[in-house]
């Protein structure tokens, strides 16, 4: 088989696409394609791959974003092994670039492609169309994107029964069925909360001094434990929420509460400015990266500032309270992890409705919209804490009823062969 699939690009190689071969694929034997936007799009299609790989199917995972390049590293390095048959059966890398699909994907004949969310580039369902192969979009979402691509299929008289969509959302499946009528359809979850609740099985190494620092901060009697303080994080944080927030956080922590700060970017000038906005606010704070189970920080410190990547989603399950980032600034990052745990979970409004969980967890009011400074104080009061936690039986029940998406997924996909 020819070189088909975009491979990693290495470091200061620019746009040039570098090339897998595929030929360690059996000649004639069939595989799966699924693809992905960039790390967040990949978290709702890894789920599904891995049961794909368990049923013996072999596998192409790429992404398009260089954003998702490790998380599809760590997910091939999972699942290769060293040297068994699975090794054969998965293939990974950066994708083909628009106006190289058709060429690419007539030598490849994959048996299906599967994407998520919104992913439309025309060139590429158009080949699907034309080469009739069955393209399937998990989690879907109307957005501008593909109202763009069934203008396409439209205005170039392609045919649209290739595709073939999965969406928990009613509205969303009615404004696309409008757009796709040839498309057919199924109501399944998003299998990303089966890829938290994989991922929180697993225990990384950090967090448990972490624990171990807020267990002490628990025990000690010179700062004692309050009622209706407890542990709150701030995942995935920009300076920008932080300034809205401040006040609100110098009024829990007076409280007795201890913080958790887990910025989404960590890179020097990101962190510089994250540290800046909480001095001037006049929280104090130890960096983790300084420490380890042999020299927590100070029992007196109440703020860890967590300069370090790969365990956030282990951080929510030690938390009373969540606010999730972006809000205040480009859009908010996903809520599924913090809701996972079964905590209530506040959030800016930015892009609220870039995540189709985000309206299902704000009916049951697990998750809270906050607009300002004044709506977070509010929210984080021990007594509005203490009502929204009487709500706790729906959510695990709420919750759980996600999960189990990537083996409906996986049959579904299945059932078109």
């Amino acid at each position: 088989m020819n070189q088909l699939l975009g491979r990693f690009r290495p470091e200061g190689s620019g746009l040039e696409h570098h090339w897998v071969d595929l030929s360690e694929f059996s000649q004639g034997e069939s595989y799966l394609w699924f693809h992905g936007a960039s790390a967040g799009e990949l978290e709702s299609l890894f789920p599904v791959v891995s049961r794909a790989l368990q049923s013996g199917a072999s596998c192409v995972v790429t992404v398009f974003s260089p954003s998702g390049r490790s998380s599809l590293l760590r997910f091939a390095d999972r699942h290769s092994g060293t040297g068994g048959e699975s090794q054969v059966k998965l293939r990974v890398g950066f994708c083909p670039n628009e106006g190289s699909w058709e060429r690419v994907l007539q030598n490849a004949r994959p048996r299906a492609f599967i994407t998520t969310k919104y992913e439309a580039w025309p060139e590429l369902w158009g080949a699907l169309s034309k080469l009739e192969v069955p393209g399937f979009l998990i989690c879907a979402q109307a957005r501008v994107s593909l109202r763009v691509l069934s203008w396409f299929f439209r205005g170039l008289g392609w045919s649209s029964s290739c595709m073939r969509f999965a969406s928990s959302l009613l509205d969303e499946q009615q404004v696309l069925q409008s757009w796709f009528p040839q498309a057919t359809w199924v109501t399944i979850g998003d299998p990303r909360w089966d890829r938290v609740c994989e991922r929180a099985t697993r225990s990384h190494p950090r967090v448990s001094w972490i624990r171990k620092w807020l267990d002490s901060k628990q025990e000690s009697s010179e700062h004692a434990f309050q009622r209706g303080a407890g542990v709150g994080v701030l995942g995935s944080i920009w300076a920008q929420d932080i300034q809205v927030i401040s006040k609100g956080l110098s009024s829990f922590l007076t409280r007795g509460g201890r913080l958790v700060v887990v910025p989404h970017d960590i890179s020097c000038s990101s962190l510089a400015e994250v540290e800046s906005v909480l001095l001037g606010a006049g929280i104090p704070y130890s960096r983790s990266s300084q420490f380890s189970s042999e020299f927590l920080p100070s029992a007196l410190d109440r703020v860890l500032l967590v300069d370090e990547m790969g365990f956030l989603l282990e951080l929510y399950s030690l938390a009373d309270w969540a606010f999730v980032g972006g809000g205040f600034g480009a859009g908010i990052h996903s809520t599924i992890e913090p809701a996972y745990f079964n905590i209530p979970v506040a959030c800016g409004p930015r892009r609220i409705e870039s995540f189709s969980e985000t309206k299902r967890l704000r009916a049951t009011q697990q998750l809270t919209l906050v607009a300002n400074s004044s709506e977070f104080s509010s929210w984080l009061e021990s007594d509005r804490q203490e009502l929204l936690r009487t709500r706790l039986d729906q959510w695990q029940n709420s919750n759980a009823f996600e999960r189990g998406a990537a083996d409906q997924a996986w049959r579904w996909i299945r059932s078109a062969f």
